[in-house]
């Protein structure tokens, strides 16, 4: 399901291709289960001089966050069992160094993938998606892998899910890095959020590199975000 038109390349997706990183071929398999909930928050009111001032505040706050377009990722987690794999959806993350190439990803606190990553050392496969999977939104972003198996539900929807590296991932992703987290056991916290720094380890090139790139604008445009 491709929509045929230009997106922006979020500069994150952009070190894929111009980063140089080592690439290996997925290996063939299903994988096993689940994830993560996105629900949009009114911005809290801050303290301010006046009752206007705080409002202006509030105003600007909105404007600026809901018309800044991000890159669309999901993050493939998976537990020593491997019984409780899962994905779900990641648009808090950004590039934050060269050599090595390191990103800052922001996990959403009590969470199954936040849970798995955690629990797995810190390693995960960062998955850059594009419009060919926005039909998996509502399950990578509105469901909990706690209770659904998104793997299965992902293989039901006709996403083709392959192993790579000990994780599932989707096949027709652009493109997926392995990452490891290097600031654990003592993850900053940013609210609701923490922040992990992760080297990437490895990347794979998916199946699916002609179609646009899945950002928050493309979301918007829709009436899915």
């Amino acid at each position: 399901s491709r929509v045929g038109e230009t997106i922006p390349i979020h500069p994150c997706a952009m070190m894929v291709r111009a980063g140089r990183l080592s690439v290996s071929a997925p290996g063939p398999g299903p994988a096993a289960s689940p994830s993560r909930s996105y629900h949009s928050r009114a911005l809290p009111r801050r303290s301010s001089s006046t009752s206007d001032e705080n409002d202006q505040l509030v105003e600007a706050e909105a404007t600026i966050f809901s018309s800044v377009s991000s890159q669309v990722y999901s993050l493939s987690t998976t537990c020593e069992t491997r019984s409780r794999s899962t994905m779900n959806l990641v648009t808090y993350c950004t590039s934050v160094g060269l050599r090595p190439r390191t990103i800052a990803l922001s996990l959403f606190v009590g969470t199954l993938s936040w849970e798995n990553f955690k629990r797995n050392g810190g390693e995960g496969v960062l998955q850059v998606l594009n419009t060919g999977q926005v039909g998996c939104f509502d399950l990578l972003g509105r469901k909990s892998g706690r209770d659904v198996d998104k793997i299965r539900e992902l293989e039901a929807l006709g996403i083709e899910v392959r192993e790579w590296r000990g994780f599932p991932i989707m096949a027709g992703c652009s493109a997926a890095l392995l990452v490891r987290a290097t600031n654990l056991p003592d993850l900053p916290k940013c609210g609701d959020h923490e922040l992990a720094l992760c080297e990437v380890e490895d990347a794979y090139l998916g199946g699916d590199r002609s179609s646009p790139l899945l950002t928050t604008a493309f979301l918007r445009e829709h009436g899915i975000l």
